[in-house]
């Protein structure tokens, strides 16, 4: 333990209560005056928009999508005397799907429509526009604008090649000789002996004597 002699009497004397107290409110003031000039230069974040009660303009600019109604939808197709492809329509649909959808270039191979979707829309789609052509097809609404731009030009052309027998389908009308829907006024089955004697006179393999049941 050192000897209280060998302490060196130049350190400077301690403070006394009055003098701390003192000291504490000096910087306790220095340290409130150095707060209030930070927050002073400090940058306020702005204050959000008041919402307006106005509600904002909606914009007219932009194309409004094409809505093409299909007179053709359930007239033609598997299903009807005119099959998939009509004879009346495939020239123009095929010429039609070889026109330059994809903007190429003059040096460049063109890719065509499928004549195939071409004819199913007009099957079965009645108001072709971008999102029902891309719901049917499962392609994206860019290539399915191309299908709907090109109906809108076939359908035109197909108006004017329909034989009279779509156009009476269209306009509701009964052909000539159809005015009157034939009856079966006899619901009793030929007996088994009028049976056999048809089925010799169309041939062994026309029809069986045996009715399914």
């Amino acid at each position: 333990m050192p000897n209280p002699a060998s302490i060196s009497t130049d350190l400077p004397p301690l403070l006394s209560p009055v003098e701390l107290t003192e000291l504490d409110d000096k910087l306790r003031r220095r340290a409130d005056f150095l707060i209030s000039i930070r927050a002073k230069n400090a940058v306020k974040p702005k204050a959000p928009a008041a919402a307006s009660l106005t509600p904002a303009k909606t914009s007219n600019r932009g194309r409004p999508p094409r809505i093409i109604t299909n007179p053709f939808a359930d007239l033609i197709g598997p299903t009807t005397g005119f099959g998939r492809y009509p004879y009346f329509a495939m020239d123009i649909v095929e010429g039609i799907a070889r026109l330059d959808w994809h903007d190429h270039g003059p040096d460049e191979v063109s890719k065509p429509l499928s004549v195939k979707n071409l004819m199913l829309l007009l099957e079965v789609v009645e108001v072709v526009t971008t999102a029902t052509v891309s719901e049917l097809l499962g392609v994206g609404a860019r290539h399915a604008q191309r299908y709907v731009k090109a109906i809108q030009l076939a359908l035109p052309l197909l108006m004017r090649s329909r034989p009279r027998r779509l156009i009476d389908d269209m306009e509701g009308n009964l052909p000539v000789g159809l005015a009157t829907y034939w009856e079966d006024t006899n619901p009793e089955p030929p007996c088994p002996e009028d049976l056999a004697k048809l089925h010799r006179a169309m041939g062994i393999d026309a029809i069986e004597l045996t009715p399914h049941v």
